[in-house]
């Protein structure tokens, strides 16, 4: 199926931008951030984007352009590990012929974990048959899914962690500033981006067929 999402032919003269217009991008026709100014546009070529077409991203084959971008669903137990209910909405939308899935994130550390709740963990080996599990239902419908991996650093509490928060330099967040985070060391920070790693190597053994830095 063909989706003609921009098509413009010709000469575009006179285009007005109007006053405190932002610069931005749409399917690769830039809007400049111009006050009050007319231009002229001599050629736009014409855009066509077939969503439903298959595509390779990574040495992965997707059915189609579509792709779930991750989203916290707090549907993980007290462990961090997904449960029925996260794969029945995984398995949702495979189904429903999303080209992959990106899940929510999941946390490479205890201190690193979210204040929202039920939040995904991939901190420990033992986890990684609950994700074998939901990836194989995933995989059954012929769905891509990558993992979303995340530390997040000041932007929790240690009221839900049980540990203090972190952060490259001492500083409160705007949103999390109920205490001053914990200034990392050096060898604090390559502790956490080895549990970036071994992350990464638990989700190639439960199956996924990549990850996502959330950064």
């Amino acid at each position: 199926m063909n989706m003609k999402v921009l098509e413009i032919r010709n000469r575009i003269s006179c285009l007005r931008v109007s006053a405190g217009m932002k610069a931005a991008c749409f399917f690769g026709v830039r809007l400049v951030n111009i006050s009050s100014l007319y231009f002229a546009i001599d050629t736009i070529a014409i855009m066509t984007l077939d969503l439903f077409k298959p595509e390779t991203l990574a040495g992965m084959t997707l059915r189609n352009r579509l792709i779930r971008s991750a989203t916290h669903e707090s549907l993980a137990d007290g462990n961090g590990a997904p449960g029925v209910a996260l794969e029945k909405l995984y398995k949702a939308l495979a189904e429903g012929w999303a080209g992959a899935i990106i899940t929510g994130y999941a946390g490479v550390q205890q201190d690193g974990k979210s204040s929202l709740s039920n939040m995904l963990m991939i901190n420990d080996d033992s986890l990684i048959p609950a994700y074998r599990k939901l990836t194989d239902a995933v995989h059954g419908h012929g769905t891509p899914i990558i993992l979303q991996i995340a530390h997040c650093g000041r932007q929790t509490r240690s009221a839900i962690t049980g540990m203090p928060t972190v952060a490259p330099s001492p500083l409160k967040d705007f949103i999390f500033n109920e205490e001053r985070p914990h200034e990392l060391s050096e060898r604090e920070i390559e502790t956490i981006i080895g549990s970036f790693v071994a992350a990464a190597v638990r989700a190639r053994k439960a199956g996924f067929d990549g990850v996502q830095l959330h950064l």
